[in-house]
């Protein structure tokens, strides 16, 4: 081969693998859902949860939350329908909803907050 077929040769592969990227595991990621209890109040308070994946209890414990202290119920990730039941401070809050909720390589969240008062809280987002 002579010195032009050698550089044709190496521009048509660089513009081959120009359109090639790398593995990118952040956005190939199913998206995440984090479900937890905030205690932002200044005494603990026993927190029930129940969260239920298609009708299978994922989640059914009760646990003392000291004050200023977060319970992590963990991460999510399998598709289907959720119920999220939680109840503190004299009350109970109840969402339902459908995973995903974020898109790829995005988190959503299931957050439970007892406040001063005492009250409960309870709202589920994603990021957009």
């Amino acid at each position: 081969m002579d010195r032009r077929a050698v550089l044709a040769a190496a521009g048509t592969l660089t513009a081959a693998l120009a359109g090639c990227s790398t593995l990118d595991t952040e956005s190939d990621a199913a998206p995440v859902h984090n479900v937890r209890v905030d205690n932002t109040t200044d005494e603990q308070h026993e927190v029930a949860v129940a969260l239920v994946h298609d009708d299978e209890a994922v989640v059914d414990e009760t646990r003392t939350v000291d004050a200023g202290r977060t319970w992590d119920l963990g991460t999510f990730e399998t598709p289907g329908a959720y119920d999220l039941t939680v109840a503190a401070a004299g009350a109970e809050r109840r969402e339902s909803y459908e995973l995903p909720l974020a898109d790829e390589g995005r988190e959503s969240f299931a957050v439970a907050t007892v406040t001063s008062g005492p009250e409960l809280d309870l709202m589920v987002y994603w990021q957009q």
